[in-house]
């Protein structure tokens, strides 16, 4: 909700910038022949690029997906830094050539345009990275989770212990899973299911169930380290 107002002040913010460069653009005596009208589109068209690109960038879920867009608007930001400025010069100065007018506005888009290119690739790369990330570390998170909640579900002080104990082997394991590991973890899942189903069973049995659990663990984690 604060990011939506903070983006309808920042078009605010962008309406009241054009009010201003319009008026000063047509409240002033300047020339208007080619070189003032190519100057006042360019612009124009800064401030336009702006509001698209905030509104882009900002207007994803998520805080990360907002962050991530930050670098795009400060790309924006500093083009109708330059632009503006510019424009006014370039609607100023009528002598000079509007073709040279126009070519300089276009270079200048175009390295925003390729700033921007260059922001989203980051930007893609970062959240492919981070989504990679959190696959590799679904397992152990879901593991500690099933857990946890088995430890309410047994009524037997002893089980309860056994699964706190395993809950803490869990949580300062590798949490990053590799490939070499999934036949592992294939088998963890496999035993989780098997303590489920024996939590009020005989405490011999089930301490041996979560010693095999805590094997299988100790040999993931070992082949994780090897892998580094």
């Amino acid at each position: 909700m604060k990011t939506h107002k903070n983006m309808k002040l920042f078009f605010i913010a962008d309406i009241i910038v054009f009010i201003l460069f319009t008026a000063a653009a047509f409240i002033l005596p300047f020339v208007r022949k080619a070189a003032f009208w190519t100057g006042y589109g360019f612009g124009a068209l800064s401030l336009l690029t702006t509001a698209l690109v905030v509104w882009y960038s900002l207007s994803h879920d998520g805080l990360k997906g907002k962050f991530y867009g930050i670098p795009s608007v400060l790309i924006v930001l500093l083009y109708v830094i330059i632009q503006i400025p510019l424009s006014l010069v370039e609607m100023a100065l009528p002598i000079i050539p509007y073709k040279y007018i126009v070519l300089i506005n276009l270079i200048l888009f175009a390295i925003v345009l390729i700033g921007l290119i260059g922001a989203q690739m980051g930007k893609n790369a970062v959240v492919s990275t981070d989504e990679r990330i959190m696959n590799k570390t679904y397992f152990i998170k879901s593991m500690q989770s099933e857990i946890n909640m088995l430890i309410p579900d047994s009524h037997n002080p002893l089980i309860q212990k056994e699964l706190r104990s395993l809950s803490e082997t869990v949580r300062y394991s590798d949490p990053v899973s590799i490939p070499q590991t999934a036949e592992l973890e294939s088998r963890m899942e496999e035993l989780l299911l098997v303590l489920k189903e024996n939590l009020n069973t005989d405490n011999y049995d089930f301490q041996k169930k979560c010693r095999e659990f805590s094997q299988l663990l100790s040999d993931r984690n070992q082949k994780i380290k090897l892998s580094k």
